[in-house]
């Protein structure tokens, strides 16, 4: 369908062409030239000469009885330069098209067969592309062997995405088992609605065996330790055959007993407050992550509940260490290759230098870094893409940005967001719920809709309204059960 003819100011970057009045014509839509030279809409701009002259305004009166509209009025539609289309190839554009070719809009199917889009039963579809309002089939291999990242402002739509890939992976039988770090309990319905494939694990039923009871561990729950503290530890401990939290305890207690007034017992006494202090956080005991983990082994899904860590010691602990157990146990080939989620990345990969994310943050790197080559797929999600660490963002080839308005997180979205160009970015702020551009996924970015998660699989999340309707019910219940007693 012809939309225009290309006009002058154009060059191997980009094109403009004067838009056909009885047009339709969307933004984002791709266009190719009669020479072959195609691209995306990236702006469409009203014009009208007779309004576009400050001097002429004071008149306005008398020139808007004599305006025809349907005559004055013109669109001038800028274009992002893609390559030149030949036959069946895209090669490299050297020279503009040139003033006067015509423009027509690239269809579904050709566009479909540009972006190498096929209807596999094996593919997931998860939105539409926009503007053109149809199904977006996707190789799921593709999304996630390479890490993907979600970025987006609170109620944009970050959590719909992930039930939906989810759901999809689900259903298509996809066999790359998930493990989900769910902080705000959002996923706990996919367990109910999937029993033989998701089992959702509170994080309190997660305990670290006596492996882990090093002087890293301690220091990060004990919000670190003195040099000379770490250095007693680990002579302690390389004594002792494998203890338990209890044991330390009891041998430190013992090695105050004995000990005479001066620096190291104090030292002593120190490090024992904060090993006693660490027993009472209940995060050590003797059935470890072997028996989680092994359900990856016959394609069980895990949904991890993180909501009901006490404190970001405790979050970041045990993520890090159930992040480790992952990575080793996937390079020695035990579990089959797995997706990874981490709900709110920043507070487990933070671009700031900070005791509670250091652990989890170095492990997540060399995920990032390493993971594909054997098998351990990333997808982090967060809305805060200003804290996350950068070499960690680095590493995520596919970025799917929803709504994002903070200037400092658009601004960090400009520096990793390759294929976006300006009008892109000045677009994020204003996309709708659900809406998104998908970039490193295909040869070109995309606009995509997502469609809605399964009812049943939505977070249980109300909002302020129902939060205040439930409670005032309940309480007037409990009061007039109490009149009645």
């Amino acid at each position: 369908m012809e939309v225009g003819f290309v006009i002058s100011d154009s060059n191997t970057r980009e094109f403009r062409f004067l838009v056909r009045r009885d047009a339709r014509l969307d933004n984002n839509m791709f266009v190719i030239t009669d020479s072959g030279v195609f691209g995306r809409v990236v702006d469409i701009d009203g014009m009208n000469n007779l309004l576009s002259d400050s001097d002429i305004l004071v008149y306005y009166d008398e020139i808007l009885k004599y305006m025809v509209p349907s005559r004055d009025n013109y669109n001038i539609a800028r274009v992002k330069v893609y390559g030149n289309l030949k036959s069946s190839s895209v090669d490299r554009v050297n020279t503009p098209p040139y003033p006067g070719e015509s423009v027509r809009v690239l269809e579904w199917n050709e566009l479909r067969g540009l972006l190498g889009l096929s209807d596999s039963d094996d593919n997931i579809v998860i939105g539409k592309v926009l503007p053109y309002n149809q199904d977006i089939h996707i190789d799921p291999y593709r999304l996630i062997e390479k890490h993907f990242g979600v970025l987006a402002m609170s109620g944009a739509g970050k959590s719909n995405l992930i039930s939906v890939l989810l759901q999809e992976l689900t259903e298509r039988d996809i066999k790359i088992p998930v493990v989900v770090f769910d902080i705000h309990n959002e996923y706990y319905n996919f367990s109910q609605v999937y029993p033989r494939k998701f089992t959702s694990i509170p994080s309190h039923t997660i305990k670290l065996s006596r492996t882990y009871l090093n002087s890293d561990i301690i220091g990060l729950l004990a919000d670190d330790l003195t040099e000379v503290q770490s250095y007693i530890l680990d002579d302690i401990l390389s004594k002792l055959d494998n203890p338990s939290i209890d044991q330390l305890i009891d041998y430190i207690k013992h090695m105050v007993h004995e000990s005479k007034e001066g620096q190291h017992r104090r030292s002593l006494q120190a490090l024992l407050r904060r090993l006693q202090s660490i027993k009472s956080l209940d995060v050590f005991g003797d059935i470890g992550l072997e028996d989680k983990i092994a359900l990856l082994r016959n394609g069980k899904s895990l949904v991890i509940d993180f909501s009901d860590a006490h404190n970001d010691r405790i979050l970041t602990t045990k993520a890090s260490v159930l992040l480790k157990e992952l990575f080793e146990r996937r390079k020695r080939g035990e579990i089959p290759p797995v997706l990874v989620i981490i709900e709110e990345a920043h507070l487990l990969a933070s671009s700031e230098t900070n005791r509670e994310s250091r652990m989890s943050q170095m492990i997540l790197t060399r995920i990032a870094r390493e993971g594909r080559k054997f098998g351990i797929c990333l997808g982090i999600v967060s809305q805060r893409p200003y804290y996350l660490n950068q070499t960690i963002m680095a590493q995520l080839n596919v970025q799917i940005f929803l709504r994002i308005v903070n200037p400092y997180d658009i601004d960090y979205v400009r520096s990793i967001g390759e294929q976006l160009t300006d009008d892109d970015m000045a677009s994020i702020p204003n996309l709708l719920p659900g809406e998104a551009i998908v970039s490193g996924l295909l040869k070109y970015p995309l606009f995509v809709k997502f469609r809605l998660a399964d009812q049943r699989l939505r977070s249980n999340y109300q909002n302020l309204r129902d939060m205040v309707k439930n409670y005032w019910s309940n309480r007037d219940q409990r009061y007039i059960s109490n009149i009645d007693l």
